[in-house]
């Protein structure tokens, strides 16, 4: 079993990783730029592709979406040889390069690149491993829910349609489910397989590349704070990992998994000096990010739109003032920066006033913390996790120090406060204020608490690479003063000692609770992860479909195949039945159609053989059987024994199926098993 989700997940890397590592190549980017962009290009092409396709009405298949993928490589590569041929100079293919190594480091600094990529893959991988793979147990798990049965009907409709287009009714960005499709389509996995396969891949290389590419663009020329950047960035462990609990909002995740790159792209491309080039390149890139957001999910857009409003009023300040230092520049450099914001403001109202995005920004939600709680869990990155990381949380608020201190860094700390501030607002304000400031996200604080996650990275790396360079001047005083013999102990060699240690050290406590530290702070926020996936994904538990109701589905669908129409009441955890067994069901989500048909079904379904309009809507749906779950009493979502989704579960809007029995007449019983039934419409079986 977990052989299949291993080769499905390299299926999923596969198809997130090559397409748009060979585009950049063919655009002249490097290869180490080219390895931590490739996530975010691929996925733009994938977007655009299946769009095309569906327009063209050319079925969606793994093969189809890759050869449409990989179409602007050739035509891009056609091209470069055409050039190439013509006599055209590619001397400067170096400088597409998110890596730029400093003066200092010319040596080392492509190993230390390297090894950032490198350590950050190994670490995301085991941190996957850990908390995540060891603990949802199985490959097929999933979590049973309200969004979970959207997201695993959704994929399955992909694949049964062959079509992964997000416009197919109206716009929702399912860049995440043509992902899972086309896993499931190569493999022949499961989509609920291919999903947490590809959630892997999300976590061991989506996120930690992108992040990557962030720390580089931040810090350019400065390889230890890449190579420090590839070890911290997956070290907050709210993100991605709560994500995939709170809905779970898989589309967040991999949305916020490309925005760092999003991010870097835009930095490059407004760069001061950058050849044409260069800049043209770059420019592409953020097209292609933006791409990539709106597709996973537009709010990612919001965010890495807050994280850059300082950096850019940064930029038209620096650019008034490049020249030369006078009053009059500085005045003009403010003045702009000012007048930005300004626009940045009237845009936000104006947006957030808009009547087409009212029903996101008013969307409602409860205050959990108070103002001082707020400020407190966020300064130690628990959120609503509950488990402070105080390490972190520490070196995030040194690392914002030692930037103010750096020219040309300050924007970081900004940015930064500005993510934690809207968390803050969503998560203990009310009313308009709060629907102005964080509507966008309908008004989520776990989304924004990992926007700040992801934005807290490049910080986090600047304190500990602080830490350690104070750590590094400290043990070399001390062997200095003690005078060890520098041939077995020399003072270099004692900073080497002293800085991997405080590393390890680190990563240590980071990571795994210490059980000779006070309960205060003992936690790491990875543990409480670890607790929340095994509980949510305890499909022998009290999820509404467990194992017993699992095994029942099978016989089910033993006993009638997968085309017949089987009407259900989906909170009885039957909503599953099309994602795990290919059972067609009739409701396949927990949110109904409301038309006059099915309402028939679910409210008066039992009485099909004197009402003919009830019989009338169940010929014009079809349907031939009628499943039940939790039969009889444990209907009652507060039954002992019952396993009903209890969250918007209404009992008297389902009497039509949960009233049916043996006695019923109209339906004969086909299988029973505990409280699960399987019933069959006579009339379907006579051919009336």
């Amino acid at each position: 079993m977990w052989s299949g989700l291993l080769y499905s997940a390299c299926i999923g890397l596969s198809l997130i990783v090559i397409p748009g590592f060979v585009l950049l190549r063919a655009m002249w980017f490097s290869l180490p730029s080219s390895c931590v962009l490739s996530p975010v290009v691929s996925a733009a092409l994938a977007a655009v592709s299946v769009e095309i396709l569906s327009v063209l009405g050319i079925p969606c298949v793994w093969w189809t979406v890759c050869l449409a993928m990989l179409l602007p490589s050739f035509v891009v590569g056609a091209f470069r040889c055409v050039r190439c041929r013509l006599g055209a100079s590619v001397d400067g293919a170096d400088q597409i390069c998110l890596f730029q190594r400093g003066e200092s480091d010319k040596n080392d600094g492509v190993k230390r690149t390297w090894a950032a990529i490198a350590m950050s893959v190994a670490i995301g991988g085991a941190i996957c491993i850990v908390v995540y793979l060891s603990s949802i147990g199985s490959p097929e798990a999933f979590v049973q829910n309200y969004d979970s049965a959207f997201h695993a009907t959704h994929v399955k409709e992909m694949l049964d349609a062959q079509n992964y287009s997000s416009l197919t009714s109206g716009f929702y960005p399912s860049l995440w489910h043509a992902f899972v499709a086309m896993i499931s389509s190569a493999t022949g996995a499961s989509s609920l397989v291919a999903a947490n396969a590809f959630n892997s891949v999300i976590a061991t290389f989506v996120y930690p590349l992108s992040s990557v590419a962030l720390v580089a663009t931040i810090f350019p020329g400065n390889s230890r704070r890449v190579a420090l950047g590839g070890i911290c960035c997956t070290s907050i462990a709210y993100f991605p990992w709560r994500l995939m609990l709170f809905g779970p909002l898989y589309s967040n995740v991999l949305a916020f998994s490309f925005m760092p790159a999003a991010v870097a792209c835009f930095i490059k491309l407004v760069l001061p000096d950058a050849p044409g080039g260069y800049r043209l390149r770059f420019g592409i890139m953020f097209c292609l990010s933006g791409i990539a957001l709106l597709f996973a999910q537009p709010n990612a857009i919001f965010s890495a739109g807050v994280y850059l409003v300082p950096f850019i009023m940064w930029r038209l300040y620096a650019g008034c003032i490049q020249n030369g230092s006078e009053a009059k520049n500085r005045f003009k450099g403010v003045t702009l920066a000012v007048l930005f914001s300004v626009l940045v403001a009237a845009v936000w109202i104006a947006l957030a006033s808009s009547q087409f995005l009212q029903a996101t920004v008013t969307y409602a939600r409860d205050t959990p913390l108070c103002l001082s709680d707020a400020l407190k869990w966020a300064f130690h990155l628990s959120f609503v996790l509950r488990r402070p990381q105080f390490i972190a949380g520490t070196l995030i608020a040194f690392g914002g120090i030692a930037l103010l201190a750096e020219r040309g860094r300050r924007w970081v700390v900004f940015s930064y406060l500005l993510s934690i501030l809207l968390y803050v607002v969503a998560v203990s304000f009310d009313g308009h204020f709060r629907e102005l400031l964080t509507g966008f996200w309908y008004n989520d604080y776990h989304r924004l608490a990992a926007a700040a996650s992801v934005f807290a990275v490049p910080l986090l790396v600047a304190g500990l690479d602080s830490c350690l360079l104070l750590l590094s001047r400290i043990a070399g005083l001390i062997a200095d003063r003690i005078q060890c013999d520098p041939k077995r102990f020399s003072a270099e060699k004692m900073r080497k000692t002293v800085c991997i240690s405080a590393l390890l050290l680190l990563m240590i406590t980071n990571a795994f609770p210490l059980p000779f530290l006070p309960p205060s702070i003992r936690s790491t926020g990875f543990d409480a992860v670890r607790f929340e996936l095994n509980d949510m994904y305890d499909t022998a538990g009290v999820g509404p479909l467990d194992a017993e109701e699992l095994a029942f589905l099978d016989r089910v669908e033993s006993e009638v195949g997968n085309e017949a129409v089987i009407a259900n009441q989906p909170f009885d955890g039957s909503v599953f039945a099309y994602a795990t067994n290919d059972l067609n069901v009739l409701f396949d989500r927990y949110n109904p159609p409301t038309d006059e048909v099915h309402d028939a079904v679910r409210f008066e379904l039992f009485s099909i053989a004197d009402n003919e309009e009830v019989a009338l809507a169940a010929r014009e749906l079809s349907v031939e059987y009628v499943l039940q779950l939790d039969a009889g009493e444990n209907a009652n979502g507060n039954a002992s024994n019952s396993t009903i989704y209890a969250f918007a579960y209404v009992e008297d809007t389902w009497t039509g199926i949960n009233e049916i029995d043996e006695n019923t007449p109209g339906f004969t019983l086909l299988l029973s098993e505990g409280d699960m039934r399987l019933y069959r419409v006579d009339w379907a079986d006579s051919g009336v």
